[in-house]
């Protein structure tokens, strides 16, 4: 769950786990209001998987640009535009040709 141009959006793993847990929904929801401290977790082991992730996909973007393919990089600045809303590409549409490569959380149109 982010807060993004002042509105909550929730993941696919929120919605998992509202329905696992209407409390931890609730607890969701006042630490994204500053309302109660976010738990800090040391796990190392998801420290790992978050690293794999990171070289897989700059392996791929990489494997990408060897084969000819225009990457576009957007730097992320927290607002609704960094997850697809707004001024970029309907989905289907990459921007100057180059080839999308994966898709960011819903965002609710206003």
């Amino acid at each position: 769950m982010q807060l993004i141009d002042g509105a909550p959006v929730y993941s696919a793993s929120d919605l998992v786990g509202f329905l696992e847990c209407e409390h931890l929904t609730a607890l969701e929801r006042a630490a994204l209001a500053g309302q109660v401290p976010r738990p800090v977790l040391d796990d190392p082991e998801l420290d790992v998987l978050r690293r794999r992730g990171e070289l897989h996909e700059g392996r791929y973007l990489d494997l990408l640009r060897a084969g000819g393919h225009s990457v576009v990089e957007i730097a992320r600045d927290g607002s609704s535009q960094d997850h697809g809303a707004g001024g970029r590409p309907a989905p289907g549409r990459p921007a100057r040709g180059a080839r999308p490569g994966r898709q960011g959380p819903p965002v609710p149109r206003r």
